[in-house]
């Protein structure tokens, strides 16, 4: 009887770390946002404050997140737009895969560890479609369709204009701010500076992309 537990408690271990769960298999514990701004094609879309792309752009973002999903979108000449969805939806027939594929024994007590699994990688979550502009695509990839309101002037504080601008930190040390003008995803970049010098940076040179607030 010892021996029979105890081989069940090295299974119960051992297995977890050798496959994934149900909805950690299927879906995983992220999902593909693909952000398309519909009436402004030039606009440049911002996700954790790193420049994702030209009017159009793919990026993952962890399930358990989706109802904290916030984008940031800007046009040339105009002030940004947030836009945020703070609503999720529980993903029941994957909880009922992990419930009837993924539960192991000890003795005859049935122990549910592919739901502890699913529930601590956040796989059992995925965005609400109900959600202005999100339509999904499948399982693993939704469609996220923005439309930007009419562009504003720079926002006076102090009689200073606060603009942004593109920031490319390259991974030799050099920092090049100005407005990024052609995105290759994955192959360059072109960036022009305030000079209207025109910089090219292979992505394999580029560590980061971020958007900043300068006076």
């Amino acid at each position: 009887m010892k021996k029979k537990l105890l081989v069940s408690l090295i299974l119960i271990v051992i297995i977890p770390t050798l496959f994934s769960s149900c909805g950690t298999i299927i879906g995983g514990s992220n999902y593909n946002a693909h952000v398309l701004v519909d009436n402004k094609p030039t606009a440049k879309i911002y996700y954790n404050n790193e420049f994702k792309g030209v009017g159009d752009a793919t990026f993952k973002v962890k399930r358990k997140d989706a109802n904290k999903l916030s984008i940031t979108v800007k046009e040339d000449g105009g002030q940004e737009q947030v836009f945020e969805y703070k609503s999720r939806k529980f993903r029941g027939w994957a909880f009922a895969g992990t419930v009837l594929t993924w539960t192991g024994f000890i003795g005859s007590i049935p122990v549910p560890w592919g739901i502890i699994m699913d529930l601590s990688t956040g796989s059992l979550w995925k965005p609400d479609v109900n959600e202005k502009g999100i339509i999904k695509e499948d399982y693993k990839n939704y469609n996220y369709h923005l439309e930007l309101s009419n562009p504003t002037k720079s926002i006076q504080n102090n009689n200073e204009n606060i603009t942004y601008e593109d920031f490319v930190y390259a991974k030799d040390g050099t920092i090049i701010t100005g407005v990024i003008i052609e995105q290759i995803p994955n192959v360059q970049l072109k960036i022009q500076s305030k000079d209207k010098s025109i910089t090219t940076l292979k992505f394999e040179e580029i560590q980061k992309i971020t958007r900043e607030q300068v006076k």
